[in-house]
């Protein structure tokens, strides 16, 4: 995971323009942190898979449930594996994208810990799923406007998924405000704090973790 760190302006987009147009072969999804509104918890993941599954706005209820169920079940899919399960956990996801299922699909599911838990398995196995086709980049924008859950979903893929898959997040220095440890704990982890690139070239101070 890359965390670039700066004020608006210093040339993180730049910078990654810049880095997308090196890429060969890797599938880009993007999500952009809001600055508004409490029920957007995971929005920027949402945005990653409607773009996976080209669902858009204007499809109706039972067309894009249609687009996810059929693109993420083929990704959580396993050999041997029981179909309810796999239905099971794209409902999960859909839930977050406000596409629910014919039938419910969710579990009832009490303890809000592993409510949590079933979810972030879900999300862990579909980025998996999608990385194994081709590498995948994951791009977080402004993520110091993400709720506390979203950027626990983050260091929960950095931490645990097994697949080529590389991170980049865009933040804000009161990123750092909120979790000082961000980027501290994994030797996978690099934080890449930015001066203005008009003004100073290649100014940016790498801390490795």
């Amino acid at each position: 995971m890359v965390t670039m760190i700066g004020e608006p302006g210093v040339g993180k987009s730049r910078l990654l323009r810049q880095f997308e147009s090196e890429l060969s072969g890797e599938v880009v999804r993007r999500g952009r942190c809001l600055p508004y509104g409490s029920n957007l918890v995971y929005w920027p993941l949402g945005e990653v898979i409607r773009a996976e599954c080209e669902i858009i706005e204007t499809d109706p209820p039972a067309l894009a449930w249609a687009k996810l169920s059929e693109r993420i079940g083929a990704l959580l899919a396993e050999p041997g594996g029981e179909p309810r399960s796999t239905a099971a956990r794209v409902a999960v996801i859909g839930r977050l994208l406000g596409i629910e299922a014919p039938d419910g699909g969710v579990p009832a599911e009490e303890d809000p810990t592993q409510a949590r838990e079933l979810f972030f398995a879900a999300v862990r196995s579909c980025v998996e799923g999608m990385a194994h086709e081709r590498p995948l980049v994951l791009v977080w924008e402004d993520i110091h406007w993400a709720d506390d859950g979203m950027l626990d979903l983050i260091e929960y893929l950095l931490q645990w998924v097994r697949a080529p898959v590389l991170q980049i997040c865009l933040a804000r220095e009161q990123l750092l405000e909120r979790r000082e440890g961000w980027g501290h704990v994994r030797r996978n982890a690099t934080t890449a704090f930015l001066e203005p690139l008009g003004k100073v070239r290649a100014s940016s101070s790498l801390r490795r973790c």
